[in-house]
This record gives structure tokens, sequence and C-alpha cells, in this order.
């Protein structure tokens, strides 16, 4: 597992570091470290993290810049901000935060982000799309969205879109509950995928804009509030 440190602060590169030698001796698996004094060092790098601590605040590149970059290249890293200023929570949306950890730092926070990272990444199971005949396996941590086609359905992943045999209903029933909402009849989104919602609009990660039915508009406020709380804003 690669984990990138990313902060103009020496004394809290030197924290994190210890923190994460500390984890790999605990859990005993191997980890694969490397800081980086600014954002512009970490996107000239061209490497690739599982995961990043990022700071918000820097020199040159600020956190949202350098995650912003990271996204472009790469939309599974689990990013962790790492800042003294809470208030920025709700601008990072669009970059997909993993976790947001307030200065000074606590190790057991720390722990916790990467066990939830690792915890998730296991749960991106892969399942069988039926395609014209052809099994197609895909992870359903890649899926940004389904969308309703009658008896079959579109499944629009990151990359690609795909035609599958099942019904709607039928996806949403193999898919983690945690993850995924029906929106409206014609729409299950992924909400790890949601990048702002305006009213009764959804916008997705690949641009697409989605109506919420009028009958299910609070409670999918209410589910995603609860889903941001469990998953994103933990400081």
């Amino acid at each position: 597992m690669k984990i990138a440190i990313c902060d103009d602060e020496q004394e809290y590169r030197e924290q994190i570091r210890e923190y994460l030698i500390e984890y790999k001796k605990e859990k005993n698996i191997s980890l694969y470290i490397k800081e980086f004094e600014s954002g512009d060092t970490l996107a000239e790098s061209g490497e690739a993290f599982n995961m990043v601590f990022l700071d918000y605040c820097m020199k040159g590149h600020n956190g949202i810049e350098s995650a912003k970059a990271i996204r472009k290249k790469d939309l599974r890293c689990g990013i962790v901000f790492v800042t003294a200023y809470p208030d920025f929570v709700f601008d990072s949306f669009e970059v997909q935060p993993f976790r947001f950890l307030l200065k000074p730092l606590a190790k057991e926070k720390i722990f916790e982000a990467i066990d939830s990272y690792i915890a998730q990444m296991k749960v991106a199971m892969p399942i069988t799309v039926i395609e014209e005949g052809c099994r197609i396996s895909v992870l359903t941590d890649d899926i940004v969205y389904a969308e309703a086609d009658g008896k079959n359905c579109y499944i629009h992943t990151r990359s690609k879109t795909y035609h599958s045999s099942s019904t709607l209903a039928k996806l949403q029933e193999i898919l983690p509950e945690s993850a995924f909402y029906r929106i409206h009849k014609s729409y299950l989104i992924n909400m790890y995928c949601v990048t702002m919602i305006d009213g009764k609009l959804v916008t997705m990660i690949n641009g697409r804009t989605l109506p919420v039915s009028r009958t299910k508009c609070k409670d999918f406020k209410d589910h995603y509030m609860t889903f941001v709380a469990d998953n994103y804003l933990r400081i």
C-alpha cells in the first residue's frame, strides 16, 4: 500500500510518518511512505498513491488544487485532508475526499482512516453484468449510477456505459445498500459519486445531472447527510 504525506510543515509530516510506521508495525502490513513539502512537488512526482494525507493550506497549490490534480488521474485514491480550518469541508465535495482530520493530529484518527479505507476497498466487490450474452466483471465502486431501460438497464461506470439484461430493481438488490440509493424510479446512484445536490437535482462525478423524485426528495437528503457524516465528515 502506497501512502503520500503532503504538508509544508515538517513537524506534521514527521508526525504522520511516525503514526504510519506504528500502524505498519501493529497491523503487520507493507506500507510505502513518501513525503512531499508542497502540492507542486506531489503533482510533479507523477506517482500514484492509494492514500494521500493532504494539508489544505499550503504555499503554491493548496489542498483543493492538489486534490483536483489527483482526481484527474485517479478516482480511487483515498484523499485525507489534514487541516486546522474545518470550515472548508463543504467546498471540497467535488474532489470526493475520504476523510478530514483536524490538527493537532490524533493517532487514533489516522489509524481509523486507514482501517476504513482498507475495509472500503474490500467492499468494492465485482458484479457480473450480462451484455448481449457476454459476461463482464464490473467493480461496484466503479459504478456512478444506473438507469432503467424497461426490463433492462444502463450501468454508467467511471469510464464507460454497459447495457445490462438485468432490471434496475435486480441490480439494486445486489449492490451495497450503504452506498447506493434509488433517487427516482429510473435512477440508482452511487452516493460516493455525488458532487452536488441542488433542490431536486443531483450532479454526479461524471458531470451528469439527475432528477430526484418529489416523493423521495426529503428522505434522500436525510439519507445522504447521514451517509456523509458516517463516511466523510469524521474530524
